[in-house]
């Protein structure tokens, strides 16, 4: 009897594991919080992986395979590369949401059968691209590193531009089939 208690403790976290999501924003503001603390420069409220950290907590929290799969893209080109950049940095308090979103990513990587959309991988891949080239551009440079690699040229900003309208594209588009599927539903 002890035995199948375990069992399904073991079971119920396996069906809860989404919760993780509020581990994940907590981690999140909290990034926000101590650099509201550190009186850290405007431009640094918009680096993109405490972003990252409170968006994919919303989507894991509320099951969002959508969000979820675009999650997938964001946590890997952004805190995955963090961390794996300067750990002893990651490690720090007001940069714990680097590890706590790589921990959500492996999460949301087991569990990835109820969490693939194609339609939102595209999606993260788009819309990554296109707030790290707006954002480095608006920022000169002092953000999101994509005008450390590419230059600050327009063309950073034409792309970002370029996304911005996939990314669009791929939200109407994902709208559209759930819209379609919900109506085929009811007949």
């Amino acid at each position: 009897m002890h035995m199948q208690n375990k069992f399904l403790s073991l079971r119920n976290l396996s069906e809860n594991w989404h919760f993780i999501g509020l581990l994940q924003i907590t981690a999140g503001i909290m990034g926000y919080f101590f650099g509201f603390l550190n009186n850290v420069d405007l431009w640094d409220y918009l680096w993109v992986c405490p972003l990252v950290a409170i968006m994919t907590g919303f989507f894991v929290l509320f099951k969002n395979r959508f969000g979820m799969s675009s999650a997938i893209v964001w946590i890997i080109c952004a805190p995955l590369l963090a961390v794996s950049y300067d750990i002893k940095k990651a490690l720090q308090l007001w940069h714990i949401h680097h590890i706590v979103s790589v921990i959500v990513l492996i999460f949301i990587l087991y569990h990835i059968k109820e969490c693939w959309n194609h339609r939102g991988f595209l999606f993260g891949m788009a819309s990554f691209y296109a707030y790290m080239g707006i954002t480095s551009y608006a920022s000169s440079g002092k953000i999101n590193l994509a005008c450390d690699w590419f230059g600050c040229g327009k063309i950073i900003l034409y792309l970002g531009i370029f996304f911005t309208i996939l990314s669009f594209a791929l939200l109407v588009w994902e709208t559209y089939f759930k819209f379609l599927f919900k109506k085929n539903k009811n007949f």
